[in-house]
């Protein structure tokens, strides 16, 4: 492809880039920017462009269009995930390819990955598949061929619970206990303030992320029926 072509190309894919889209969250970003920056709850986002450089610039205007549909209807840490995915995936190959990037330039990535790193090849599959769904130009249709039929480890999942991990594995019954106990007899002796028995009994109760609870509101309690309607944090 020549250099005048490349041009035009980009020229055409900026032109059809929104002016602004609403993320999940509702926050406002203008994609024509070199940085994207929004609130997600409590949650701070922020995608810098301009650090795509020696030649892999070229290919931002695609990789906007290809995050779009995350940065809508996705969490904000998933829309930086696969970017990161990306610009990890331009510095390991280092030369910028010419055109598309290829099979081969794939192949060279995850040949290069340590094996506690192999996971990145499913996040950046993701991007790559939407990349190629849009009919954007810069990736070859054969790349998402070939990652689909490779085998892409993830992290393992659900070990924590089945071996029972003290650290990283859930509360046991007695633990459980032990820190409702706790909470109470701390806050009933004036140590913990109420807001922090409250939070405690949430989580307990519930379940939920930190994330969620950081994005209680008022309206999200009935106080007619009681009901308490906590944030979705995850899909």
């Amino acid at each position: 492809m020549s250099q005048t072509s490349e041009l035009d190309t980009q020229t055409a894919l900026v032109a059809t880039l929104p002016s602004r889209i609403f993320t999940r969250s509702g926050a406002p970003v203008d994609t024509r920017d070199d940085v994207w920056a929004w609130t997600d709850g409590p949650f701070d986002a922020r995608l810098d462009f301009r650090w795509y450089a020696k030649g892999f610039d070229a290919f931002v205007p695609a990789l906007k269009l290809a995050l779009v549909p995350f940065v809508k209807g996705y969490s904000c840490r998933y829309a930086d995930n696969l970017d990161s995915a990306f610009r990890h995936f331009t510095r390991i190959i280092g030369e910028c390819p010419k055109a598309s990037i290829t099979t081969k330039h794939i192949a060279n990535y995850a040949a290069r990955l340590l094996a506690h790193e192999r996971w990145r090849l499913g996040t950046l599959s993701i991007l790559l598949q939407k990349w190629v769904e849009l009919g954007l130009p810069g990736v070859e249709p054969q790349c998402v061929r070939f990652l689909t039929e490779r085998r892409k480890p993830g992290n393992k999942k659900g070990e924590a619970v089945r071996t029972r991990n003290p650290v990283e594995g859930p509360f046991s019954e007695e633990e459980y206990t032990s820190l409702y106990s706790s909470v109470n007899a701390a806050y009933g002796q004036g140590e913990l303030p109420l807001w922090t028995l409250l939070l405690v009994r949430l989580l307990l109760a519930c379940g939920g992320r930190i994330s969620q609870y950081a994005s209680l509101k008022v309206c999200d309690f009935d106080s007619a029926s009681s009901v308490l309607k906590l944030p979705q944090a995850k899909t």
